[in-house]
């Protein structure tokens, strides 16, 4: 894949955003939702952006949809469990 793709300024409601291709967000290790830093450069014409590990009191999301999904397939269990 190129490494430097040139991307378009869009519009996004009242906003402005540049998508991140596909094969970069897997390149980086990132999903919707996650946090980034960005930083301007205006006397390189450049803005970085780099990843942010999450907070400490935040939870990941894909251990929240693992912990519904468990949930869901054992809730009778855990209703019995509950009662004891």
């Amino acid at each position: 894949m190129p490494e430097n793709m040139a991307q378009k300024i869009i519009r996004i409601g009242s906003s402005v955003g540049v998508t991140i291709p596909k094969y970069i967000l897997e390149e980086m290790n990132l999903n919707v939702g996650d946090h980034v830093r960005m930083e301007a450069l205006p006397e390189r014409q450049r803005i970085t952006i780099e990843t942010v590990p999450p907070k400490h009191d935040e939870v990941d999301p894909k251990l929240i949809a693992w912990t519904d999904t468990f949930i869901k397939r054992n809730r009778t269990l855990l209703d019995r469990l509950s009662k004891k």
